[in-house]
């Protein structure tokens, strides 16, 4: 369902193509993520949280900031990251909201995001939008009332805790 009006790849010329690199991913989890291209550098998450940066035109690793969750409910997995401001966020599978500078993996903030930790989970994308982080748990087949929540790609912070009369 997808479409390009690109020419470079057509019908005559499809046949032709092949790897130009790959990368191995040390880790058990599914590998369901979507990977994010900025600036020549490929930005992919991995099962557990963790998360590589690599050359796009060759594959070679420039950073990796591997992350262990405190728990994974269901499964391990995690479908990819957000990238704005410089940073690269992740949403862990422990509902952590998690911030690492682009350039060098090194993290920047972490914070809680769940509510009820017991059976909530986070395996979408973080997603941005207007200089915030949205993201909704997941563990609706553990009971789990999904909830959805913004956080600032500033510090991390929630329209709560940057005012608690705030409704989220």
């Amino acid at each position: 369902n997808r479409y390009t009006a690109l020419t470079q790849i057509d019908k005559a010329n499809v046949d032709s193509l092949g790897v130009a690199w790959r990368t191995n991913i040390a880790d058990d989890g599914q590998q369901e993520a979507s990977p994010i291209i900025w600036n020549g550098t490929m930005y992919l998450s991995t099962a557990h949280g963790g998360v590589l940066a690599l050359n796009a035109s060759n594959g070679k690793l420039l950073w990796q900031t591997p992350y262990n969750p405190a728990y994974v409910l269901l499964f391990a997995v995690n479908r990819g990251v957000g990238l704005a401001d410089g940073k690269v966020v992740i949403a862990t599978q422990d509902c952590r909201v998690i911030a690492l500078e682009a350039a060098t993996g090194k993290s920047l903030w972490n914070v809680q995001g769940c509510r009820d930790t017991s059976n909530s989970f986070y395996s979408m994308a973080a997603y941005v939008y207007k200089n915030q982080i949205i993201v909704g748990t997941g563990g609706g087949d553990n009971g789990a009332i999904g909830l959805v929540s913004a956080f600032s790609i500033k510090d991390g912070a929630t329209p709560a805790t940057r005012n608690p009369y705030a409704v989220i």
